[in-house]
């Protein structure tokens, strides 16, 4: 059995945490005529699909760090938990982020950081 870390074990819920916010916030956003209008256009979209790309590589890096660091039973209770949370906790967010491209993309900027700090942890 392996040693719980606290660290590990923070930033594990940190980052599905962001993943929960970021789909609430995406889910929003299709069909295309329910974007904000910033993401309307050729450009917008791109970014919002990268954002998108990036947020699906962290989440992939997360079973990955799962896997390597805690133990099945601590990654499941704490992302259960995590999960069934992030609605309540993205409902009381300013609607600057749940509705805007703002939070998208702050979002997914967040996830690029997360995604740095799984790197350095799990050394790949």
């Amino acid at each position: 059995m392996m040693q719980i870390e606290g660290p590990e074990l923070l930033l594990f819920a940190l980052s599905i945490l962001l993943v929960c916010l970021f789909v609430l916030t995406v889910s929003g956003m299709f069909p295309g005529e329910f974007r904000p209008q910033a993401l309307q256009n050729p450009l917008g979209a791109t970014l919002l699909y990268a954002s998108i790309a990036i947020v699906a590589a962290l989440t992939i890096h997360l079973v990955y760090f799962a896997a390597r660091h805690l133990d099945w039973p601590v990654a499941i209770i704490a992302g259960g938990l995590t999960l069934l949370g992030s609605p309540f906790i993205h409902r009381n967010l300013p609607r600057m982020i749940q509705d805007d491209a703002a939070g998208a993309l702050g979002l997914a900027a967040g996830g690029l950081v997360l995604h740095g700090l799984l790197a350095v942890i799990v050394e790949i």
